[in-house]
């Protein structure tokens, strides 16, 4: 009972030597370390069982965090709709009927089409549309923006919503690095002297801009991002962030190196930091989200992870931009930024620095060159143009 004989080659072997109890039973499995390495070497049955174990559990993995994250989506992009129906005084039977065969009033749909095309881009006004498709479908009624009418007014909404987003006069103005850095000043000076009570949640936004903006971060990856996703090496002077999915990298995972401080005086490592901290002493797991939500209600940082893309950052900094331009008497029109304005800000701080078309694109972590629409032209380059004529 204690000793063991390999399966493959007749070496033996006593249970308690190999960490085994006397008692424990291994039948006919036992096979030295000697064959369990040759075979895993040459490609065996266990290695290649081993392998499709492995295989099968990351597909399912990924499958199921595919599938939470599109459903998210999903729901988020029917409460777009439903928020702004309502805004405009629509009843909910009219927005999404509860009645079997009843599909959405027609109003609705193409008003909320006609709304975005003012005010998203191209791809998010696609994804309404196909969300407000998806739940027509799934009640198995006819959709009302398959008729004629519909599909001119999606149409013309499209042309549109791309035609603003080329120019530049959409509602995803570039956050400038001299905007920025006021903007962080801003919260800082708020933290530390004016609403001391939300401090956590002003730290929490300096973080999301400065990541965002400097890292080149969708809004959805920063949405996504966990604790564990923040590697610190102060040290080295420098961050590593840890992008596990994307819109562009559906599963396979990308990191995004970021500078501890930049030349332009912006110290990101600390600020990022002090929130890590902050999180981690409010007992926060490695595997907790990074960004939060605020608890209105006590009046504090709560441990409830934000909705998919992170629209209440986005709405929140809206609201500090509005409160900034009053006290710092800026003339902005607040309206034209969004979350998304960081990413385009920081594309363009990253061409007037200097640098190349693919070193942009490299870490902004696109695919193709659809990068180039976020760039613009600055003044002294239009003069530039216009000296040599």
């Amino acid at each position: 009972m204690g000793v063991l004989t390999c399966k493959h080659c007749g070496e033996w072997a006593h249970r308690v030597c190999i960490g085994l109890k006397p008692w424990s039973m291994l039948a006919n499995a036992f096979a030295c370390s000697h064959c369990e390495c040759w075979r895993a070497w040459e490609g065996g049955h266990a290695a290649e069982q081993a392998a499709a174990r492995t295989s099968k559990a990351i597909t399912k993995l990924e499958g199921e965090e595919h599938e939470q994250s599109t459903a998210q989506t999903y729901y988020y992009r029917l409460n777009t709709v439903r928020n702004w129906a309502k805004g405009e005084g629509f009843a909910e039977e009219d927005i999404f009927p509860s009645a079997p065969n009843v599909a959405m009033h027609e109003l609705v749909a193409l008003g909320i089409i006609a709304h975005g095309s003012y005010h998203w881009a191209p791809s998010y006004l696609e994804g309404i549309t196909a969300a407000v498709g998806a739940w027509h479908a799934s009640k198995r009624v006819l959709n009302p923006m398959a008729s004629e009418r519909a599909k001119s007014v999606v149409k013309a909404a499209k042309k549109r919503a791309l035609r603003l987003s080329h120019t530049g006069r959409g509602p995803k103005t570039p956050v400038s690095l001299e905007l920025l850095k006021l903007y962080l000043l801003w919260l800082e000076t708020q933290a530390t002297h004016i609403d001391r009570a939300r401090h956590e949640m002003y730290w929490r936004d300096e973080t999301w801009a400065a990541l965002g903006f400097f890292g080149l971060l969708r809004r959805s990856e920063l949405g996504a991002l966990k604790l564990k996703d923040i590697i610190l090496e102060q040290t080295a002077g420098r961050l590593r962030i840890l992008i596990r999915r994307s819109k562009t990298d559906p599963g396979h995972g990308q990191s995004v190196w970021i500078a501890w401080r930049t030349e332009s005086g912006v110290n990101i490592g600390n600020i990022v930091k002090r929130w890590v901290d902050a999180r981690t002493a409010n007992g926060a797991s490695p595997e907790d989200k990074l960004f939060t939500a605020w608890n209105k209600k006590e009046n504090k940082m709560s441990n409830r992870p934000l909705e998919a893309k992170g629209e209440a950052l986005a709405q929140q900094f809206r609201r500090h931009l509005q409160r900034m331009a009053r006290d710092c008497n800026l003339d902005i029109n607040v309206k034209d930024y969004a979350a998304h304005s960081f990413r385009r800000g920081g594309a363009n701080a990253l061409k007037e620095q200097g640098a190349t078309p693919m070193e942009i694109q490299e870490h902004g972590r696109w695919t193709s060159e659809c990068y180039r629409r976020y760039l613009e032209r600055t003044a002294q380059e239009r003069l530039r143009l216009t000296a040599r004529m």
